[in-house]
């Protein structure tokens, strides 16, 4: 078929195809309201930032056991139900990855997904597993999404879901599986961006005596919440009235998990220590030369609530101790060292008490006893990845989630181009006319060992004397070489301190700085120096 009319739901049936034509195909479909479009056995999904009647009884009905998918309408329905009727039916194994930009609705997605199967498969009377499947989400985005400029409720974190079957198609498990956690935007966020949810959920939504008696001020007063563009905390009544009734529903979500109210009160306990930890401020101790806290009340306040004596946690924040041929060293911090310790522990904190909730969650959704006795039980794996990043400024994390993305990449090239290429040549085809990027040797670059970017990073950081000038000479000098990275004189950039990397989709210029690479293992040891004083608590538990 010829293409320009945004008439073709599956574009591999066009007589041309190349990039301008899918974008075009794409753009006449979306002004008719048709965000669903196939490529072969890929469903492309164009955020119509608006709602549409594509989910209605109606529609699930029609997507329910479809045995072609022309015969129906592109649909994310669709997807699910070819993933479970292939389960069902071949007793295989199966997976959907969903990945795009910030902002393509991809979380939407995963849970329309997630919906559609559980309403497939069989429900064991007894169990009400599938209603907790659906209900635990709104808990994972409040304590793992965040506003930025591109969404209002960004995923910054990645989740593998897996859905358990019995041979006969009752859903008996699921668990949930996350990685990349954005642990920096607890202490910065970007221009014009937020916090993760929670914290404007726990500010709005507790009690006036709960946030007192957890020394809680005006939200506007606390470093991790006042915004870079200076905009209020809540921008008018109706985000912060949106903002308290979420904290009600997480409340009872709190109660559907199963959490005690011990474990309740440590939550908030956690959440305000962070929130505590990070006001914590230094100066410089002329006598020393290194730096005293120069608001100890805060840092009391966050001590007590971590369950630490005030002068451990002292201790850990404004110097290093190490041990030398059975001797204890200690060295004096400089206040940028302090102020990194302080993020990186914060950092760690939540990252520590996001780890703890899914654990409960995969706890609630874990079977009570093996539902498939002897026999093997088949799984529906669903990647929520975050797509390819590309901001006016990136730093680390948009890097190893681009260099997550190369890896998903280099596996679609190896199972789409690269093997088809080899059954072509094994049935005479000619496939000469094929051509498609193999990033593996950007791969290499950043993940082998011992020269590789994230190795040569990791052993720059443990470095006392590091700088940003000895990390980005070392980036510089092993990897001059590569047609994939470039200096910031090739970038033509003013900022000495950028350099670019050539992916698959495109240059990325990259802003890094090596105390943020040394925050990992500040947060190691500062986290652990702490960690060893914390009393008997179900804080010390959760962390």
């Amino acid at each position: 078929m010829e293409p320009g009319t945004g008439v073709v739901d599956d574009l591999a049936r066009l007589t041309d195809l190349n990039q301008h034509i899918i974008l075009q195909e794409l753009q006449l479909r979306y002004a008719k309201d048709t965000i669903y479009t196939y490529i072969g056995d890929i469903l492309l999904s164009v955020n119509p930032f608006k709602e549409l009647p594509l989910y209605d009884k109606e529609v699930v009905c029609q997507y329910r056991n479809v045995s072609v998918l022309s015969q129906v309408p592109p649909h994310i329905y669709a997807i699910a139900d070819r993933a479970f009727t292939s389960l069902i039916r071949n007793k295989t194994n199966q997976c959907c990855v969903v990945s795009g930009e910030s902002g393509a609705g991809k979380t939407e997605a995963t849970k329309l997904l997630v919906k559609h199967i559980i309403g497939l498969c069989r429900h064991d009377t007894n169990t009400d597993l599938h209603d907790r499947i659906i209900e635990v989400n709104p808990l994972l985005e409040a304590f793992g999404n965040a506003q930025t400029v591109m969404n209002q409720n960004s995923s910054r974190f990645g989740k593998f879901i897996e859905l358990k079957f019995s041979p006969e198609g009752y859903i008996f498990s699921a668990k949930i599986n996350e990685y990349l956690l954005e642990k920096s935007r607890v202490v910065r966020q970007g221009y014009g961006e937020k916090n993760f949810h929670i914290f404007y959920y726990m500010f709005a939504g507790l009690s006036p005596t709960r946030l007192e008696a957890l020394l809680l001020e005006n939200s506007q007063n606390h470093r991790i919440l006042k915004r870079t563009d200076g905009i209020a905390v809540y921008e008018n009544e109706a985000v912060r009235k949106y903002c308290e009734d979420m904290m009600k529903h997480l409340k009872y979500l709190f109660q559907v998990i199963g959490f005690s109210q011990e474990e309740d009160d440590m939550i908030y306990a956690l959440l305000a220590a962070i929130v505590h930890c990070a006001d914590v401020e230094f100066e410089v101790d002329a006598d020393t030369d290194g730096v005293y806290i120069a608001n100890e009340y805060t840092l009391d306040i966050a001590a007590g609530l971590l369950g630490v004596h005030s002068e451990d946690l002292i201790s850990a924040l404004i110097s290093n101790s190490s041990i030398v041929r059975g001797e204890t060293i200690v060295t004096l911090k400089t206040i940028e060292q302090a102020e990194d310790g302080r993020d990186a522990l914060a950092k760690a904190l939540y990252s520590r008490l996001f780890g703890w909730i899914v654990r409960q969650i995969n706890i609630l959704l874990s079977p009570k006893q093996s539902s498939c006795g002897t026999t093997a039980c088949s799984q529906i794996g669903l990647l929520d990845i975050a797509g390819f990043e590309n901001f006016q400024q990136n730093s680390f994390e948009q890097l190893c989630i681009n260099v997550t993305n190369e890896q998903l990449q280099f596996y679609f090239n190896q199972n789409i181009f690269a093997w088809e290429l080899e059954e072509y040549e094994k049935e005479g085809i000619n496939g000469s006319d094929i051509v498609f990027t193999n990033n593996k040797p950007l791969l290499d670059m950043f993940l082998q060992k011992p020269l590789g970017f994230f190795a040569l990073l990791d052993e720059e950081s443990r470095f006392p004397q590091s700088s940003d000038l000895s990390l980005l000479d070392k980036f510089n000098n092993h990897f001059a070489t590569s047609v994939y990275y470039l200096t910031a004189s090739q970038t033509k950039s003013k900022n000495l301190m950028v350099f670019a990397v050539v992916h698959y989709a495109g240059q990325v210029h990259y802003v890094y700085s090596v105390r943020l690479a040394c925050n990992a293992y500040l947060a190691q040891s500062t986290y652990q120096c702490m960690f060893c004083t914390l009393i008997d608590t179900p804080c010390k538990r959760m962390v």
